[in-house]
């Protein structure tokens, strides 16, 4: 990113909602130093007060229980420590990691938390800083047999919690001006169908929600917002079921204030090199057309997109997918051939243009062979960001591709890739994109 003499330092260019790792060295009489442990962070519009910054999704968990620590509120020490799965104790980030989905802040309730009924129908469990106070509103009644329990220094809970019937509120208010996420944990009841939507609104009447669609079977959900002043939190479960809430984790979210800004620096700053953030005036997108007459969809997990058959050589350069109003998470985009995934990109939908292809760079541009059928695929997660589906999205292709064709693939965009599938003609899931030039 740079160097600088003082104790702080600005990086420009950066896309809100992208996950970014920094670490410092020391330089000392020409010598480099060895790197300090990394610090993740993530830009967001500080314009806005109330944000929607990602969401986890489980399902089919024997031993659902999240461990909870009441060391917390202190600085840098989460209250969520785990969540038990038969495989090992998993954190937030842990479970980001491994594909359950994103999260801006995974290091949660450092601010502390409620648990509803924890004890029971009606017994709540609140350790919070002095910085929030939590009302519990209207609309609300006491559901057991969830599939989520909390076990609270060693003490294990009821796996009861809070059903909106069918509009519930809660009043979260704070004493300063400063951003927080707030984390709610919102599980099924058994395998019951789900369908709600779960948001936060601000004084002024900005709001930010999820909406859940699953009508089959019913998943555990982590939701995760970015406030700043009093908020409701709110669940609508009319014409639906299950808009279920057991647990709130705080956090401070750090932002750095205007006025804690480095001066500018002396002489100007060279344009960035990275095409990401210059643009990519020399490359082609693959697909120039799309319908978007299907239904949008978040209730499938798998790999999603197109298949082709490439009539000339060239060079694949970046992957995109398409961005819905309300999407605002990262997801792989791979090309794939015969089984194997040739090329991956993660392309951040969150801050990204709604109505509009974002795209991410692959790190290594990777030539195509003419007569070579590729897929271009999106990995996409129940309770995820929505896409369109293929019936009534149709793509239009430069005369690169030929045979266009629906393609999907059942499991993750990994080196090996299993069940690989083509169906109608010209259709697309998401829908997905290439940037490519011709030699």
């Amino acid at each position: 990113a740079g160097n600088t003499t003082a104790t702080n330092f600005l990086i420009g260019g950066l896309t809100n909602g992208q996950v970014y790792f920094c670490a410092v060295t020391a330089i000392v009489l020409g010598s480099e130093g060895i790197p300090s442990e990394q610090v993740q962070i993530s830009p967001f519009d500080t314009t806005q007060t109330v944000l929607s910054v990602g969401s986890l999704s489980e399902g089919g968990q024997f031993t659902p229980v999240l461990d909870v620590s009441s060391n917390a509120p202190e600085p840098s020490s989460p209250s969520w420590v785990g969540c038990e799965h038969l495989t090992g104790a998993f954190t937030p980030g842990d479970l980001a990691n491994y594909g359950f989905g994103t999260l801006m802040n995974p290091t949660i309730g450092a601010q502390g938390y409620v648990l509803y009924d924890w004890g029971g129908a009606g017994v709540n469990l609140t350790d919070l800083s002095s910085t929030f106070s939590i009302t519990q509103g209207s609309g609300w009644s006491d559901l057991p047999f969830l599939e989520k329990q909390y076990r609270v220094n060693s003490v294990l809970g009821t796996n009861t919690g809070l059903s909106a019937n069918p509009y519930g509120k809660i009043h979260i208010g704070v004493n300063d001006l400063n951003f927080h996420y707030l984390t709610v944990a919102s599980p099924a009841r058994g395998a019951n169908s789900r369908q709600f939507i779960l948001g936060i609104t601000s004084t002024n009447g900005a709001s930010a929600q999820y909406s859940i669609n699953e009508p089959n079977y019913g998943y555990n959900h982590t939701f995760q917002f970015l406030f700043r002043g009093n908020i409701t939190l709110w669940a609508d479960s009319s014409g639906g079921s299950d808009a279920i809430i057991q647990g709130l984790f705080l956090d401070n979210a750090p932002v750095v204030g205007m006025s804690n800004l480095p001066p500018p620096p002396p002489s100007p700053i060279a344009p960035p090199t990275d095409l990401r953030i210059a643009g990519r005036p020399q490359w082609t997108p693959l697909v120039t057309g799309q319908t978007l007459a299907s239904a949008l969809y978040n209730n499938y997990a798998g790999a999603f997109g197109f298949c082709f058959k490439c009539t000339v050589n060239c060079t694949c350069q970046a992957l995109g997918r398409w961005v819905v109003e309300g999407n605002l998470q990262t997801h792989a985009v791979a090309l794939c051939s015969a089984g194997k995934v040739l090329a991956c990109a993660n392309v951040a939908t969150y801050g990204a243009t709604p109505g509009a292809y974002a795209y991410a760079n692959l790190t290594t541009p990777y030539p195509m062979t003419a007569g070579t059928a590729y897929y271009i695929l999106s990995q996409e997660t129940i309770g995820g960001d929505q896409w369109y589906n293929k019936s009534g999205n149709t793509i239009t292709c430069t005369s690169l591709a030929s045979s266009v064709m629906f393609g999907s693939a059942s499991g993750s965009l990994t080196g090996s890739i299993a069940g690989l599938s083509t169906g109608a003609a010209n259709e697309s899931c998401g829908p997905v994109n290439m940037l490519y030039t011709i030699p």
